[in-house]
C-alpha cells in the first residue's frame, strides 16, 4: 500500500512561510552580490590616473582575518570610540 502524507493547513502554511523566506534569503544575496561589484569597481583619482580603490582582493575581504575572529583566535577590533567607551563601561 501507498502512504501518503498529508498535511494540516498550519503545517502547509509553515512549509509555504519557510520556502518564501528561503526565497528571500536568495534574492538578497544575489542584490548583495550587485551591490559589492559595484563597490570593488569604485576607483579614485591619485594624480591623473584612475585606480582602484581596492588593490587585491584581500584589502576587500580577509577571508583569514574573519575566520580566526569567528574561532575566537583573535578580538575583533572596534573602529568606533564611542561604541567601545560605551561597552567598556557596560562591562565593568
Amino acid at each position: 500500500m501507498y502512504e501518503i502524507n498529508i498535511l494540516t493547513l498550519n503545517q502547509y502554511n509553515l512549509l509555504m512561510k519557510g520556502a518564501q523566506l528561503r526565497l528571500l534569503d536568495e534574492e538578497h544575496l544575489i542584490y548583495k552580490q550587485a551591490w559589492l561589484n559595484r563597490v570593488v569597481k569604485r576607483t579614485e583619482t591619485k594624480g591623473k590616473q584612475e585606480v582602484y580603490v581596492y588593490g587585491s582582493f584581500k584589502e576587500f575581504f580577509d577571508y583569514e582575518k574573519k575566520y580566526r575572529e569567528i574561532t575566537g583566535e583573535i578580538v575583533p577590533t572596534i573602529k568606533d570610540e564611542k561604541l567601545s567607551n560605551l561597552l567598556l563601561k557596560a562591562n565593568m
